[in-house]
């Protein structure tokens, strides 16, 4: 027996809704690892003087990993969310 359409809005929200926080989890690490990285390793190499030269240039690697990642996922999520609403 078929359940009413109720039931399979229903499933369907909670589905969206657990993918939905999985996915800023998701982002919201990608994003700030990098950029933690980025200031521990300022810290390291600031005791070698280090001007700020060497945090701009690694701000701007971790920007583009950040990136790189973030348009990967995407499209891993994007399949999933296609893949569970049918």
């Amino acid at each position: 027996m078929d359940k009413p359409d109720g039931d399979n809005q229903l499933r369907n929200a909670s589905i969206g809704y657990g993918l939905a926080l999985r996915i800023v989890a998701d982002f919201t690490v990608t994003i700030a690892l990098p950029a933690l990285i980025v200031v521990i390793l300022r810290e390291y190499f600031g005791y070698f003087g280090e001007g700020p030269w060497l945090f701009i240039a690694l701000l701007a690697v971790a920007f583009l990993i950040s990136a790189t990642l973030i348009v990967r996922k995407t499209k891993k999520y994007e399949q999933l969310y296609k893949d569970q609403s049918r």
